[in-house]
């Protein structure tokens, strides 16, 4: 520690003795810059200097007044007035902080203070003014209302000095400092900025009881290391921006205090830009769950001075635990972020999921401009294949040897992504591909044929193996390390490319704006996805396995698919979230394997490409569907909501608005489709894959596929289109079907044909003219239809029947393999229905009573659901 330290210190002390001893200690590491807190009325802040001045002469030393304990009681403002321009004049301090504390603020504030002292004309010899102000507020209005405050104090002209309080947000802190610098232009005052010494102490006492004002994130909670990291980087934007650091209270009391203030600020110095990530470049496959040190693979220094891509896709828009992002930036020191819109990306990226990855791509652009990088979007020609060569165009211009990417894990992404690496390392061109969409990479599992623990494409088998295999998921990235890497790198001199409005994307003509909705429903950024996760977590996951089917309750799911689609937010993120939420594993489990069933889909997309259109079952080819008018009378009444089925009807209305629907009623509307009004389950995918802003090329079928029988997992179940237990109140069903809003019970919303004349009168009700009659009106003749074809179907297939009667599919590796089978579908070599079944009958005698029984049964469809957050 320099002899002339440019840090501060708080002091903390019992009394006058203790207090010399405090600035004894720190005078001898060479710091002289001290604050004084202002606690109480009767606080001798003027002995407190005296005392300091006598161990310390030269110290500078900075008092704190504040306006709520040094108020008169009883007192106007005239009166507290002039207490404050006494306490000035009198003081010995070298500045005066004055504060008036968080909260609502009253009209003797420090505004008023402030234009108190500016009418009283005070000596030159009063000490000079500072005044607090709070960079961190996660909320937009009170940051703006911050903000005017400041501005508002330094109107005054008495302004000296700005003391920025302390928080954890990188962002924000940046954010504020660009503030003041712009305020600086016409006032001049120095900074200062707030920091604490990141102890265990702390720590447990802002987790539980947290300060009024001080806003910290969860990253910084989780412990000292997490806490040192962003302090790290707060000191280095301290250091840029030539802001004064304040140790704050406890402030620095012991010698192991001191050395850790040395690690804190001396390491800024002796390595700026130190931090932690792991990538594909640089991580082994090993299972494990922490992030590796950049030490231990990569050094910055070592950084190739040669430009690179860093490429985004429509599946990682985000800053944050991005891997591709991550190996870019600390392999290159100068980096030209890029999007390409191609005509094959227009092909598969359709409808609502264009609007909400447009909005995504505007946000990505602000976070990287925040970092003097600036995303380059291109809009290739249709005879451009896959980009390739407006790659090849962008490096050359740029003598970039390194192109870094995530994989995109669907069948189009690898078609792509195989065909730009071939064509790019022809080029002699580097390609450095990660995976940072899914916990684990499809390629590496490998699930073997047959029965383990559950039958094969099934969750549990996969989650199994999958822990068994790779360990827990691996941490995200703390974003402390990602800002640290983005400080440090530059954007190259590049011509100007198209800017996101100019692609052609999301572009809605006509008088009706079918976007709107979808936008204002969905606004699409990192910042909000990282809010709307913290917020599940905290209020609603707790009762998502007692509430996740409710369609009336509002937070009853996450509402976070969307996120995870477009790559807003990271699958690690929002998993390790969940675990870290302190929540017993009972009300958690069904929640967080629903990112294993995400997984699963990926994995099964990977050994089946064209899921989305053919049978995983190859048999199920041959079933039998309503074809022709009827089977487009029926599927156009199901995609506008007129069935007459208000369930279904309300679901198919809300996604066609907004883009979105609650997994329970997606399943609702899928079983309706197919085992009711018996349409070829592809309808339905390609329908949901335009309408829904989370359209997933593996999720979406995987769904699908198990909704229409085709799929490694058959319902095990039939969800009543009247019963309708997603909305038992009916409140769900009247917002979105309103013909039906007045009548008089939930009972009658749902079956509005079971009403009386004088119901429907009274409610205003017209069935087949204000309301659809039922497009179908015997749902049993209808199931026994569509069961009666499964069965005739497997009859003429009983090369894929095993000898148990479930349905046998062949795997990538020729390897084949049973899959669940419904017993309902089970047939013998004869083409007859087995009355039992030895594996049920196995598994039955296992288990005991009607309880086990009941379990096994909730457990089956809860490995039935689909993923959708």
């Amino acid at each position: 520690m320099s002899r002339r330290s440019p840090a501060r210190v708080e002091l903390f002390f019992k009394d006058i003795c203790d207090l010399k001893e405090r600035v004894r200690f720190l005078d001898s590491h060479g710091f002289c810059s001290y604050n004084l807190v202002n606690k109480n009325k009767a606080d001798a802040l003027n002995d407190w200097v005296q005392a300091i001045k006598e161990v310390s002469p030269n110290a500078n030393i900075c008092c704190h007044y504040s306006l709520k304990y040094n108020k008169v009681p009883r007192k106007g403002p005239k009166e507290q007035e002039e207490r404050l321009l006494s306490a000035l004049q009198l003081s010995r301090a070298n500045e005066v902080l004055i504060i008036s504390g968080s909260g609502q603020k009253t009209a003797w504030n420090t505004v008023s203070a402030l234009e108190a002292v500016k009418s009283a004309s005070l000596p030159h010899s009063v000490p000079l003014l500072a005044v607090a102000y709070n960079p961190y507020f996660p909320e937009k209005q009170d940051q703006e209302e911050e903000n005017h405050r400041l501005k508002e104090k330094l109107e005054s002209g008495c302004i000296g000095k700005v003391y920025l309080q302390f928080g954890s947000d990188l962002d924000r802190l940046r954010n504020g400092l660009e503030y003041l610098h712009k305020l600086k232009a016409s006032k001049a005052f120095s900074i200062a900025g707030s920091l604490f010494l990141p102890t265990a102490q702390l720590i447990s006492q802002q987790k539980f009881r947290p300060w009024n004002g001080v806003f910290l994130s969860q990253e910084f909670l989780r412990g000292p290391e997490n806490a040192k990291a962003i302090l790290h980087e707060m000191v280095n934007q301290y250091r840029t921006n030539n802001v004064e650091i304040l140790w704050e209270a406890p402030g620095i009391r012991t010698e192991k205090d001191v050395k850790l203030v040395l690690e804190l600020t001396g390491a800024v110095d002796a390595e700026k830009h130190k931090g932690s990530f792991t990538s594909s470049v640089n991580a082994n496959n090993s299972p494990q769950q922490k992030r590796l040190k950049i030490s231990d693979n990569f050094h910055l220094s070592r950084r190739s001075k040669e430009p690179c891509l860093l490429i985004f896709g429509n599946h990682d828009v985000r800053i944050r635990d991005n891997r591709s992002l991550e190996a870019a930036t600390s392999a290159h020191e100068t980096v030209l972020p890029v999007f390409l819109w191609t005509v094959e990306d227009r092909g598969y990226v359709t409808g609502a999921v264009q609007v909400v990855l447009k909005d995504a791509l505007r946000s990505l652009n602000s976070s990287l401009e925040s970092f003097n990088l600036s995303l380059a979007c291109f809009n290739c020609p249709d005879n451009d294949n896959h980009g390739i060569s407006t790659i090849k165009e962008i490096t050359e211009k740029l003598g970039a040897k390194a192109v870094f990417w995530n994989r995109e894990c669907t069948t189009e992404g690898r078609d792509r992504d195989s065909k730009r690496k071939a064509a790019l390392e022809s080029y002699g061109i580097s390609v450095i591909e990660s995976q940072s969409s899914l916990l684990y990479d499809p390629d590496k599992m490998d699930l073997t044929s047959g029965f383990h623990g559950g039958h094969w494409g099934t969750l549990m088998p996969f989650l199994k193996q999958c822990k068994m295999k790779f360990g827990e998921p691996i941490r995200p990235t703390p974003y402390h390390d990602t800002f640290g890497l983005l400080q440090s790198v530059q954007s190259p001199t590049y011509p100007k490319t198209s800017s996101i409005d100019d692609l052609n994307m999301a572009r809605i003509s006509g008088k009706q704006l079918w976007d709107e909705p979808i936008r204002k429903r969905f606004p699409m950024n990192e910042k909000l996805a990282l809010e709307a996760m913290e917020s599940f977590c905290r209020s609603g996951l707790k009762s998502y396995e007692q509430e996740r089917s409710r369609a009336d309750k509002e937070g009853a799911t996450g509402c976070l698919s969307h996120h995870l689609r477009i790559g807003t937010l990271s699958p690690n993120q929002l998993y390790w979230r969940i675990e870290d939420s302190g929540l017993s594993y009972d009300k958690v489990k069904t929640f967080s394997r629903r990112l294993f069933w995400r997984d699963l889909a990926y994995y099964q997309l990977a050994c089946f490409p064209n899921m989305r259109y053919k049978c995983i079952r190859s048999h199920y080819e041959d079933l039998e569907w309503v074809i022709g008018e009827e089977e487009m009378r029926r599927f156009n009444a199901w995609k506008r909501g007129k069935t007459g089925f208000p369930i279904v009807d309300a679901a198919m209305r809300e996604l066609y608005e907004t883009g979105w629907i609650t997994q329970s009623l997606r399943m609702v509307v899928a079983s309706f489709l197919v085992e009711y009004l018996r349409v070829n389950w592809t309808k339905g995918c390609e329908w949901f894959h335009y309408t829904l802003v989370d359209a997933d090329s593996a999720i979406n079928p995987m769904m699908w596929q198990n909704a229409g029988k085709s799929g490694t997992d058959q319902w095990n179940f039939i969800l009543s289109p009247t019963t309708a237990s997603q909305d038992p109140s009916g409140n769900y069903t009247r917002q979105w079907v309103p013909e039906l809003s007045k009548l008089s019970t939930a009972a009658l919303v749902h079956r509005p044909w079971e009403a009386t004349e004088e119901q429907l009168e009274s409610a205003g009700i017209v069935l087949g003219e204000t309301y659809p009659h039922r497009i179908i009106r015997d749902l049993k003749a209808e199931r026994n239809r569509s069961v009666d074809a499964t069965l005739e179907m497997r009859r003429k297939s009983q090369q894929f029947n095993s000898d148990r009667g479930y349905d046998l599919i062949q795997l990538p590796n020729g390897e084949t393999t049973v899959v669940f089978t419904k017993k309902e579908y089970r047939l013998d070599s004869n083409g007859q229905l087995f009355k039992d079944d030895g594996l049920r009958r196995n598994t039955r005698q296992k288990m005991s009573g009607n309880k086990a029984k009941l379990k096994s049964k909730r457990e089956a469809k809860a490995n039935s659901l689909t993923v959708k957050l």
